[in-house]
């Protein structure tokens, strides 16, 4: 159990810096997007971009979740 939830934990740790790394470009790239069209320039690339990106950021945390939900199942006996 140890191993097992030491590996989980682990993971967790680079699923919230994965996280953390994507809030900052999600953030960088609305402030692209929020730029170009203040000066009423095409953002459609930028914006397909960031859907991208936000789809991503969803993945991390749905991702997230589920290491969440797996070391509590481990803690609870049940891996």
């Amino acid at each position: 159990m140890g191993v097992l939830r030491d590996w989980e934990v682990g993971q967790l740790s680079r699923a919230d810096d994965h996280i953390a790394m994507a809030e900052r470009h999600v953030a960088k790239q609305r402030l692209i997007v929020a730029r170009l069209r203040a000066d009423d320039l095409v953002a459609h690339d930028a914006e397909s971009l960031l859907g991208t990106m936000e789809r991503t950021l969803e993945a991390y945390l749905e991702h997230r979740q589920n290491i969440v939900a797996t070391i509590a199942r481990i803690d609870a006996g049940h891996p």
